[in-house]
């Protein structure tokens, strides 16, 4: 681990036993330490996955987590089909908290950039992480301001199914990931959705099948759960 690395650990995690200890001291600012206390945990993610070193994300993290063995992925690359795609899963940090209870609160944004062929996204399936999957009410696709899926869960699982979005070639689009919480979510809550397998995002390129070359699970973007203001 390089000397950067090593600072930058060191600081998030003496920001992390701050923020451990600002919430035990001062219930009366829950809204406001759970913000940043969020923030820590947003900023944590961006360290573990960083550079060589990956390490597996827990609701509940801690130094023990932080320092647990390297995740292990399976790495999928069975592609057969000649056009190029560009995925990436992206979030807007602004929008990385919510409260228990919200509608349509934004999770993540799925952007898909085109080469020479027309994609068509037919279904995606996403799995829960962090909590339990009854906890999220819904989950809805938007392109734009336009709703092209919403489904509920389905045990551990949310799919999106008949989805019927087409973009042409050499194009951009970002589709936005929206749920609705459940009021039993508690602050410090930390969840996401993740493309567990390949066969969960299915696509097609110039008419014929199309797999992202990808370790999975793909994860997807932690929303972290405040008080209510």
């Amino acid at each position: 681990m390089s000397i950067r690395g090593i600072l930058r650990f060191y600081l998030v995690f003496t920001l992390v036993i701050t923020a451990g200890a600002a919430l035990s001291y001062n219930q009366k600012m829950n809204h406001t330490v759970g913000q940043y206390y969020a923030s820590v945990v947003h900023a944590l993610d961006d360290y573990v996955n960083e550079g060589d070193f990956k390490y597996e994300e827990e609701s509940n993290l801690n130094a023990a987590n932080l320092l647990a063995a390297s995740r292990d992925k399976n790495f999928s690359n069975t592609n057969t089909n000649s056009d190029l795609i560009n995925f990436k899963i992206e979030q807007n940090v602004e929008k990385s908290f919510a409260e228990p209870g919200d509608k349509k609160a934004e999770i993540m944004k799925l952007i898909f950039k085109t080469s020479e062929g027309k994609l068509n996204l037919d279904h995606l399936k996403f799995k829960v992480y962090g909590v339990e999957a009854s906890y999220i009410k819904k989950v809805y696709l938007y392109d734009g301001d336009e709703l092209i899926a919403e489904t509920k869960n389905s045990g551990d699982y949310f799919e999106l199914k008949s989805i019927g979005f087409e973009l042409d070639s050499e194009n951009t689009a970002e589709l936005t990931v929206k749920v609705d919480l459940s009021k039993k979510l508690q602050p410090n809550d930390r969840l996401r959705l993740d493309i567990e397998r390949l066969e969960d995002i299915g696509m097609r390129v110039s008419r014929k099948g199309y797999e992202i070359n990808e370790y999975y699970p793909i994860k997807g973007k932690y929303l972290s759960i405040i008080s209510k203001k």
